[in-house]
């Protein structure tokens, strides 16, 4: 095991099981801590408007996090950082799991990522996932909240998570199937991190 923390990625599209995976993994490596990349997000995080964005040149380095940022290079020393949630410790555990879903292509988070998983999810796998998850809180989210997310998927999130396929998972360490079991994943992540030398 490195001396200072080793810091994981996890990255892949909206339904991909990125979630899944970061929380699987703390758990299988003895509550080892955990950031999400959503829960730093602010009105600032992403553009502003997605179609000058693609003309712009789909630079993800557009998108801003500049907390999470600090708080992995604070973790990396060793230093205890507090959740953008509710305030609490996040400790600087050997292995921290980050769910990065913009991986390298963010060089303010993703330098300080050690080794990237990517989870290659087909996109109707993911589609499929999350509409199921609004299914399943139908009475908590009105249907026209779907129907604002699948008019949002066909006109900017799809073709984001096309470019995400593009510029993200070619710098992964680990590329993941995403029609596999949580199960699966954890022990592929598990020895392939040994071979890595990080376990």
């Amino acid at each position: 095991m490195s001396k200072n923390p080793t810091i994981i990625g996890i990255s892949g599209v909206s339904g991909g099981g990125k979630t899944t995976l970061t929380k699987a993994l703390s758990t299988h490596f003895n509550g080892s801590t955990t950031l999400y990349f959503d829960d730093y997000a602010d009105d600032k995080t992403y553009p502003a408007n997605f179609s000058q964005w693609f003309a712009d040149g789909a630079d993800f380095n557009v998108f801003r996090s500049p907390q999470l940022a600090t708080d992995l290079a604070s973790l990396k020393k060793g230093n205890s950082v507090k959740s953008p949630i509710d305030g609490s410790s996040c400790e600087p555990t050997p292995l921290i799991f980050c769910e990065a879903p913009l991986g390298r292509a963010h060089h303010n988070t993703g330098q300080h990522l050690d080794y990237l998983v990517y989870i290659k999810t087909p996109l109707e796998v993911g589609l499929a996932r999350t509409i199921l998850r609004y299914a399943g809180n139908a009475e908590q989210i009105p249907a026209e909240a779907l129907k604002e997310y699948i008019n949002n998927y066909l006109a900017s999130y799809r073709p984001t998570y096309l470019e995400q396929i593009k510029q993200i998972m070619p710098g992964a360490d680990l590329i993941l199937n995403g029609e596999k079991s949580v199960e699966e994943w954890v022990i592929t992540t598990e020895a392939e991190l040994k071979k890595a030398g990080f376990l």
